[in-house]
């Protein structure tokens, strides 16, 4: 999204934040971090399945066709800043409710 947050680089710190845990946990075969712009319209139908707003992360296992939202946990995370159980977190929700 275009919102202020964006401009003082908030939502590239946290993009990157993400990436970062992505990759340190799992291989590209398993996993694949994509950002959607929910601003482009390219990405209109991506936005309303996932009901996507600002700084919602969504995990998707296209082999067995499910999704989990877990921006929940990125609040979290942008309230109390510790990068430990966020990562912690998003690693079990992958391997446990979307099972990568």
């Amino acid at each position: 999204a275009n919102l202020s947050c964006c401009q003082a680089k908030a939502c590239n710190n946290l993009e990157s934040t993400i990436k970062e845990i992505v990759e340190e946990n799992f291989s590209s075969q398993e996993v694949i971090f994509k950002t959607v712009a929910i601003a482009d319209e390219a990405n209109a139908s991506l936005v309303a399945k996932y009901n996507a707003k600002s700084q919602t992360v969504v995990m998707v296992n296209t082999k067995k066709n499910k999704s989990l939202d877990v921006s929940d946990i990125v609040r979290q995370y942008l309230r109390d800043g510790d990068k430990t159980v966020f990562s912690k977190s998003l690693v079990e929700k992958a391997k446990t409710t979307i099972k990568l």
